[in-house]
């Protein structure tokens, strides 16, 4: 899952920094949208493929304890359940 995910959420997370940091909306509420196409372009040009990589270990991390809760969560209710109806 990190081979896609820790490309997806760096590249959401730079766009939300970009959008974040962009000084054209002196007064403004509105963000202007930033191209995650841009965006990937961007890092790929300045840092390479790899560059897209970065914090992988992070959601992978992240994506084992959703999953391991998740389950343990499953597994806790699973006894739980009337099966056949009530």
């Amino acid at each position: 899952q990190s081979l896609v995910m820790g490309p997806t959420s760096f590249i959401v997370t730079a766009c939300v920094s970009a959008m974040n940091n962009n000084d054209d909306n002196e007064g403004d509420d509105e963000s202007t949208p930033v191209s995650a196409i841009e965006v990937a372009k961007r890092v790929v040009r300045e840092r390479g493929i790899g560059g897209l990589y970065r914090g992988s270990s992070a959601v992978a991390v992240r994506q084992a304890t959703n999953w391991a809760s998740r389950q343990g969560f499953t597994e806790f209710v699973r006894p739980r359940i009337p099966v056949g109806g009530v």
